[in-house]
């Protein structure tokens, strides 16, 4: 019996402890990370017209969902704390860095790149036995092994879109004076010596001009003609993850991108226009767990196909602009700018609706209505919606191609948290509601409507239950058949006990009555 009740509670805990966690998990030199560790995509590269260094080119590159919805819950203060929590209890993990690493050559795209094992950082076991890292572009000494133009840490952030410049040129001082020793120790970063290769030695004699900038302190600058030369580049992500009982990181790669290119051989890029800029795709849309100067804010998963995330990264590169845009509305009324970041990131997108309360008051004043403390009643239907904008250029400080948007997205309807003037209007984890007031469709505004549930996201076991506390409701049925099963068979052996002491007693003979 014991062994029954044993086996069933085991049973039930396994079953709930299911953790949508657990499924994201990938596994990487024997360690398991909250995030997929792939090749950046869609790579571009542009020029900054001498707007940094004569040589600069600018780098942007696309992030995937995974990554980048962990790195912005890690970096959110409303849900850093968790984040951090569940690396520890879920992964054995204290920390995890994400950085980029950006490989280039020029004209050879084959045998030109510049990456060597030191880009890895140099690995070993120390006499102790203990693993030791000295970390990105260094060797055992904990000297720099890389060159000026290899760009082994590039600050990388939770965006779709990163960015970073590369082949920034210095100044050369060429004092024909000084003997040639001493030039190459003033200039060592274009020499080398025997730890670092120069940038001398990095480039063929004939990919580059000196040109002279201050003749007075007889100081140089490194020109590349891009009509007769290209650039190519590839990046990779560089993640550095501190085991719980680890002093130094274990450092984990992606493979290399695609490779893009600049100049004399670059594939010309097509920019966007009206009938190429799709429309934003919304869906899951939820009461977030703080709120914004008292007034509520809601989420919403905001999903970036592949060829807008190249589009991105290529109007980014050009020195434009690819935004998100957010609107509300009460049913039929106007729509109204909303408060929330505007970078188009995959994943999970926070608004703020506090113009929609302020907007409305001032609807009302204008009308001659006077407003109460409650400006939006519970469950008062409220629409999202949302548009891209793009305002772009032919190249970096070239040609401008002029200012647009996108269509609309399709309308996401919900029931309000109450809203009021005085009051924090931010929703409970206890309050948020789990029903949506059904949206109808808007002739007016030639929009597709579609209904959403707040505080709801589709379960990762069946895909269309509302996953209580996290778990399949079908999860949860097995869970309470087995309790049920463990109290019938506790029941029935109580009342077999039961019965059988009541055989086993003797009769009474005392005649007592």
């Amino acid at each position: 019996m014991k062994k029954l009740i044993a086996i069933a509670a085991c049973t039930a805990a396994m079953i709930g402890g299911i953790s949508t966690t657990a499924l994201a998990e990938t596994d990487y030199q024997g360690m398991k990370l909250p995030f997929t560790v792939e090749a950046p995509s869609a790579v571009s590269v542009s020029s900054t017209d001498g707007g940094d260094s004569l040589t600069t080119l600018n780098v942007t590159w696309s992030m995937n969902d995974s990554m980048c919805q962990w790195l912005s819950k890690e970096a959110d203060p409303a849900s850093h704390d968790a984040v951090i929590n569940d690396l520890f209890k879920d992964y054995g993990l204290s920390s995890v860095f994400v950085t980029t690493q950006i490989d280039w050559a020029i004209d050879d795209p084959v045998n030109g790149w510049h990456w060597t094992a030191f880009w890895d950082g140099e690995q070993w076991t120390d006499e102790d036995g203990h693993p030791q890292w000295a970390g990105y572009g260094y060797d055992k000494d904990y000297q720099i092994r890389v060159g000026e133009w290899d760009i082994t840490e590039c600050n990388t952030y939770a965006q779709t879109v990163n960015d970073c410049w590369i082949l920034r040129g210095n100044s050369l001082t060429l004092n024909p004076e000084l003997p040639e020793e001493e030039k190459k120790l003033e200039n060592e970063w274009f020499y080398g010596n025997e730890q670092i290769p120069g940038l001398k030695n990095q480039l063929k004699d004939d990919q580059y001009t000196l040109v002279e900038t201050d003749p007075e302190s007889h100081e140089y600058a490194i020109q590349i003609d891009w009509t007769k030369h290209t650039a190519y580049v590839r990046t990779r992500y560089a993640v550095s993850v501190w085991k719980d009982d680890q002093p130094v990181a274990t450092p984990i790669f992606s493979d290399w991108s695609d490779t893009a290119a600049f100049g004399k051989a670059a594939e010309k890029w097509e920019p966007f226009t009206q009938d190429t800029l799709p429309a934003p795709v919304i869906t899951n849309l939820r009461y977030y767990e703080t709120d914004f100067n008292n007034y509520p804010q809601i989420a919403v998963t905001l999903t970036v196909p592949e060829e807008l995330s190249k589009g991105l990264t290529h109007v980014s590169a050009n020195g434009g602009t690819l935004s998100i845009e957010w609107e509300a509305r009460v049913p039929q009324g106007t729509w109204y700018g909303l408060q929330g970041d505007g970078t188009i990131t995959a994943g999970e997108s926070v608004i703020a609706l506090q113009n929609l309360a302020e907007a409305i008051i001032r609807e009302n004043s204008e009308n001659g209505v006077s407003t109460s403390d409650i400006v939006l009643a519970k469950d008062a239907p409220v629409e999202l919606r949302a548009r891209y904008y793009c305002s772009q250029y032919e190249r970096l400080n070239g040609e401008y191609l002029g200012e647009f948007y996108s269509d609309y997205s399709k309308v996401l309807t919900f029931g309000t948290q109450e809203m009021s003037h005085t009051e924090d209007s931010a929703p409970t984890a206890s309050s948020t509601p789990e029903v949506l007031i059904p949206s109808a469709e808007s002739k007016a505004d030639e929009v597709n409507q579609t209904s959403a549930v707040v505080g709801q996201s589709k379960c990762y076991v069946c895909q269309h239950c509302s996953a209580p506390l996290g778990i399949c409701i079908y999860i949860w049925l097995i869970i309470l058949l087995v309790i049920l099963i463990i109290v019938v068979v506790v029941v029935v052996c109580l009342l077999r006990n039961k019965k059988k002491a009541s055989h086993d007693t003797p009769p009474d003979h005392t005649g007592q009555p």
